[in-house]
């Protein structure tokens, strides 16, 4: 069997390419594959050769798995295989010999021919020419693929430029080499499923029939690790348990094989099946880290000189003009900023002037800003001879974690993190690393008399940030200031103003008009767009999408530049240009207050300005002192346009507005609570109670201020984490008033929420039911904690509890609206409760099994029946397009469950997702949700099968605009198919 693991169904995807770009990706991808799988088996047995003590820990594959493999590319792979090849070559093993034969195998004289055209052509397309060796042996043959992979990342105007490539067989070149070289390669992959007395059960797959099956292994020993594990077996090998290993899982219930992708941010791995039929389908699995993932021990996943050289922390030592240093080098094109730069010409001119800080959002170009600067003072004659300016030593160190490139937020591990960090980077810059191994109070010591034998140092901190423990740096840097007697400055970039340290601060946000009327025309002229958009108009409005931003510039002309379109880029519908949003604003968003977030949210709840007053009632705030700190921390954070303030009004820039726009996804309960709010503020009139008793509001007497101060207490002591506390005020409501439903309504939510106390919440919530029992709130309220309990717990009687209380605030409300809304929630109810029996079922024996799947299917067709009814038919507004999408998503993911069980009429049901899909775009393009459920594994087979459309999961928007384009086909071929069934 000379295609394994997921070679063969790589094979596959190159078979079924038809134009000449498709083949060549194909191949790209099974040349990557064929990396990935060399570098997965040399790894295990590099990993079972340290526990038989036959090699030492290498620490050039450490470091390339801790620094490449969270999410890895065909590069990584490739120096993966290079290195754990290397390991062995001093060694005699077996297994690696076979390899080396295999690799070293030259082609024949029939065949070398056309080899060496195949790589002449391809460094052709490149326009390079290249040595072809007198010998071609496979492993040169495939490291040429490399050179291929490069070339794809250029467009390809003219398909026929591959036409020689494809004519002198690189895909059956690709696939014969890759085949011969693993042929002699058995190996089995083995899942242990139990453990008997005298055998393991297991499932295993075995390379040379290419088959999988269950088999009995006699085993009376434990096994080395656990269940858990799949095991990989070489052929000089017998025991079927040497070589535990977390890269490969094999998936028993579909027969598949699952190799490592990617790591994700919350603590999960992706892993990708490629089998010969079946299509690509990828499974997230829970792991820490990546480290976890490739089994690196404590000692190799957690000592810093083992992960990362002094020059891969640090950078490299250079001397220009005199100057020491190790200042990175300018990005490709720098945005030049002439006032700014003269500001921090000035302050470092100034003799007084010891500390400066630039400070504003991600993307405005702090970083690049002080580059530019420090290297023209490395440089430049002229301002090397200013006293002032003339350093003999220069160090930079940077805690920055994140990059947006190419459409993308990068993220990347940091080389700072702590004051020992800084330390080390002075001791490599000083040529002083015999001390980097002395303690943490030596060191501290050390650097002072170091830099005193400098004349002038400057200390170049970026992306303050992100360091952890800022306290102890900012100690030393006023310890460094008081016993360094020589010159010595130092200059800070962070997204957050702080003025802890009496530090200068230079505020960089957006660029002046005419610095960014200047960036956009450039940019424009550079990719040939400038005739189209030359006009005033079009700059003035580039100008506000990218809120002047140089990075938003530029990464908005590059998208003009794809394709799409300034009406497009302003609804922000775009999923690379949120990428860039995320980079610029998400961690600002992460540091700001609560009572922050809720003001950033309402404003744009009501379209990205309000005045000081309405923000103030729509978010509750009743302490000016709150109100203003919050609107500081807006201020300094560069979210709120700072020349409206003077007219009393919070004004958000375009791309804040955006941004925050998409946060509100996270928090569906403020949306609708803001909503509820600025409706009133702007009709004077809102849904009330029954019976609007002193318990369902807050009269403006003195008794319901007090509790609604209490309140506000409480969720001020909860925004800086003091439960305890907030708990303490809350009690004191319903001791002030113990007959108040919102008190004992507000204690019930923190209860839930903060104490996990279930049934102290609902017992609370029964008493704020007795006091105002005509008041749908509470019972709407108490129906989301029910419904969020019996999802995480996975017990259905909590959901349908859920369901009780909405059907009884169905009751209570008066108008249509909170009536479609509480029907959304119980439908929603209905799908989670099918979800449910359905994890019941699968666990169950039969009959119960047989049990549980029907109920499924009975409450997935309540939801439908209940989603179907509450479509507007004739939406007259926004709200009601909105509400429609919600419905139309919902009813989507209903239909594809209904496939899944009904495999008789499983093409209808599709089909009628699909149509349902289709309105949801219609009704409200802008709808996140309907992305995610555009990526079901289900929806993506069968609008490929059937429309020939493949979901991109990079940009969904593109596929979107495609399924909207053919809506009208979509639900004609569904009513063919209905009048059929």
């Amino acid at each position: 069997m000379g295609l394994i693991i997921n070679l063969d169904g790589a094979v596959q995807e190159i078979n079924k390419a038809k134009s000449n770009i498709e083949v060549i990706e194909a191949i790209n991808r099974f040349t990557e594959e064929f990396y990935k799988t060399l570098g997965i088996l040399l790894y295990i047995r590099y990993r079972k050769n340290i526990k038989e003590n036959n090699v030492q820990i290498c620490n050039d594959i450490t470091n390339l798995i801790q620094d490449y493999f969270q999410k890895p590319t065909f590069d990584s792979w490739m120096k993966l295989a290079q290195n754990c090849y290397l390991v062995f070559s001093q060694t005699n093993d077996p297994f690696v010999e076979r390899l080396n034969k295999s690799l070293n195998k030259q082609f024949p004289q029939n065949s070398i021919d056309n080899i060496r055209q195949i790589v002449t052509e391809i460094y052709g397309l490149k326009s390079c020419s290249i040595n072809l060796p007198r010998r071609v042996q496979y492993a040169w043959f495939l490291e040429k693929m490399k050179e291929l992979r490069n070339f794809r990342a250029h467009h390809w105007d003219n398909n026929t430029m591959l036409d020689p490539l494809v004519k002198h067989g690189i895909k059956d070149a690709v696939i014969a080499t890759v085949s011969d070289i693993f042929n002699d390669v058995d190996i089995k992959i083995v899942k242990p499923e139990s453990i008997q007395r005298e055998h393991i059960n297991t499932y295993q797959w075995d390379s040379r029939s290419g088959t999988f099956s269950r088999m009995q292994v006699a085993e009376t020993s434990l096994l080395p690790e656990c269940l858990a594990k799949t095991y990989v077996t070489f052929p000089d090998e017998e025991d079927l348990f040497l070589n535990p290993t977390n890269l490969i899982i094999l998936d028993d219930k579909e027969d598949r094989i699952y190799v490592y992708g990617s790591m994700q941010s919350d603590h999960s791995a992706y892993f990708t099946s490629l089998p010969r039929s079946g299509g690509i389908k990828e499974e997230k699995i829970p792991f820490k880290g990546h480290e976890e993932v490739f089994s690196l021990s404590q000692v190799e996943a957690q000592n810093d000189r083992i992960r990362l050289t002094l020059k891969q922390k640090f950078g490299q030592i250079r001397q220009d003009g005199g100057i020491i240093h190790n200042f990175p080098d300018l990005c490709d094109y720098y945005v030049g900023r002439p006032k700014k730069e003269l500001e921090l010409l000035e302050r470092l001119e100034h003799p007084r002037a010891f500390s400066i800080s630039l400070s504003g959002g991600g993307g405005y170009g702090k970083t690049e800003l002080v580059k530019k600067v420090v290297w023209d003072i490395v440089t430049n004659p002229e301002l090397t001879e200013i006293d002032s300016l003339c350093y003999d030593l220069i160090i930079w160190i940077s805690a920055k974690e994140t990059l947006f490139e190419k459409g993308k937020i990068n993220e990347f591990t940091s080389s700072f993190h702590s004051l020992e960090d800084f330390l080390d980077c002075i001791l490599y810059v000083t040529n002083n690393i015999q001390y980097i191994d002395h303690s943490e109070e030596s060191k501290r010591n050390l650097i002072c008399g170091i830099l005193n034998c400098y004349e002038s140092t400057l200390l170049v901190i970026d992306n303050l940030e992100t360091v952890a423990d800022k306290n102890s740096l900012w100690a030393y840097l006023d310890v460094l200031l008081r016993d360094v007697k020589s010159g010595i400055k130092f200059i800070i970039t962070s997204r957050v103003d702080d003025y802890t340290f009496g530090q200068y601060v230079i505020p960089v946000g957006s660029m002046e008009d005419d610095e960014a009327q200047q960036l956009i025309s450039e940019q424009l002229d550079r990719l040939g767009l400038l005739n189209r958009y030359s006009n005033q108009s079009a700059l003035k409005q580039i100008a506000n999408i990218s809120a002047k931003s140089p990075l938003l510039i530029i990464f908005v002309v590059q998208l003009l530049a794809r394709g799409y379109t300034l009406k497009e880029l302003s609804k922000g519908e775009i999923q690379a240009y949120e990428q860039a949003l995320n980079f610029i604003c998400d961690f600002q968003w992460r540091e700001l207050s609560d009572l922050a977030k809720d003001i950033l949210m309402a404003v744009t709840v009501a379209n990205g300005t309000c005045s000081f007053s309405q923000v103030r009632q729509m978010c509750s705030i009743v302490d000016n002192t709150d109100f203003l700190t919050a609107k500081e921390e807006l201020t300094q954070r560069s979210f709120i346009v700072q020349s409206e303030l003077e007219n009393s009004v919070l004004s958000l820039l375009p791309p804040i507005h955006a941004f925050v726009k998409h946060k509100l996804i996270e928090y569906p309960h403020k949306e609708e609570e803001f909503a509820t709010q600025w409706r009133i503020l702007n009709l004077g009139f809102d849904q009330k109670p029954k019976d609007s008793s002193q318990n369902s509001a807050f009269p403006c007497d003195a008794d319901e201020i007090h509790l609604r101060q209490l309140i506000q207490k409480a969720e001020s002591f909860i925004r800086i984490g003091s439960i305890t506390y907030a708990h303490d005020y809350y009690k004191k409501c319903i001791q002030f008033f113990p007959e108040n439903a919102i008190a004992w309504r507000e204690l019930a939510e923190f209860e839930f929420k903060f104490l996990e106390d279930d049934d102290k919440a609902r017992s609370s919530f029964q008493k704020a039911i007795e006091f105002d029992p005509d008041n749908p709130i509470t019972y709407t309220k108490l129906a989301y904690w029910e419904q969020l309990r019996g999802t995480e717990q996975q017990i259905a009687q909590y959901v349908l509890n859920s369901i009780g209380y909405n059907k009884k605030a169905l009751l209570l409300y008066t108008d249509e609206r909170s009536k479609r809304t509480v029907r959304d929630h119980i439908g929603s109810s209905y799908l989670k409760l099918g979800e449910i029996e359905k994890n019941l079922g699968q666990l169950a024996n039969y009959p119960d099994k047989q049990d549980h799947f029907i109920m499924a299917d009975e409450y997935v067709k309540l939801a439908i029946k209940i989603f179907e009814a509450n479509v507007i038919d004739q939406p007259q507004n926004d709200d009601d397009l909105y509400h429609n999408a919600i419905d139309y998503n919902y009813l989507t993911q209903a239909y594809t469950r209904v496939a899944r069980r009904d495999q008789k009429n499983a093409d209808y049901f599709y089909q009628k997702a699909l149509v349902c899909l289709a309105k949801g775009f219609e009704s409200k393009p802008d709808y996140e949700r309907l992305l995610y459920t555009l990526g079901d594994h289900n929806i993506k087979r069968f609008l490929r099968s059937k429309y020939n459309i493949i979901v991109d999961d990079i940009d969904r928007n593109i596929v979107k605009r495609k399924v909207i384009s053919i809506a009208e086909r979509i639900e004609e071929d569904f009513n063919k198919m209905r009048l059929k069934v």
